[in-house]
């Protein structure tokens, strides 16, 4: 009877360590898996190369410093990773910069002030998420452009900086 006891209680000591392990885990991947969707992507796209696309989302506002933490997803050659704002601290900073980009502004043909630049191979680059106009109205954007554009100095900033951050 004492034995059977004994065999019991560590069962149960055995259920509550792997009730534990498993509570610690579930909290770990909630706590670096997006808990909203993603509100901009940024897609890369290399001629004859499979594509690049990065999510931004944000997780929730940080009471500690006040500000919002944000998570990505970065998907290539179909292998998914993801960074957070907490475990890479440069991401706070590459998304600052997003705000920075210089614009596109539409060209309505027969309105060209100079030279057209058109590049026919390379890498194509797309921005896509919520805007915001000098005045403070919203909407949403969609910017694309290639090569030796603003855009595109800004994606390989997001590539360079961030390349340690991935999991």
């Amino acid at each position: 009877m004492v034995m059977r006891y004994g065999v019991e209680r560590s069962g149960i000591v055995l259920m509550a360590m792997t009730g534990t392990a498993l509570f610690l885990a579930a909290s770990a991947a909630l706590a670096s898996a997006p808990t909203s969707p993603p509100w901009a992507t940024l897609t890369i796209k290399p001629s004859w190369q499979q594509q690049t696309r990065i999510e931004f989302g944000t997780t929730w506002l940080n009471p500690d410093t006040r500000k919002l933490d944000y998570w990505m997803r970065r998907e290539q050659n179909g292998i998914v990773q993801r960074a957070d704002s907490n475990s890479c601290p440069a991401m706070r900073a590459v998304i600052g910069e997003m705000k920075r980009i210089e614009p596109l502004q539409p060209d309505p043909p027969g309105f060209q002030d100079g030279d057209i630049l058109l590049t026919m191979d390379g890498t194509s680059y797309a921005l896509e998420g919520p805007g915001r106009f000098q005045d403070s109205h919203v909407g949403k954007f969609k910017m694309e452009a290639n090569v030796g554009t603003p855009l595109a100095a800004w994606a390989q900033r997001v590539e360079q900086t961030l390349a340690p951050c991935w999991k």
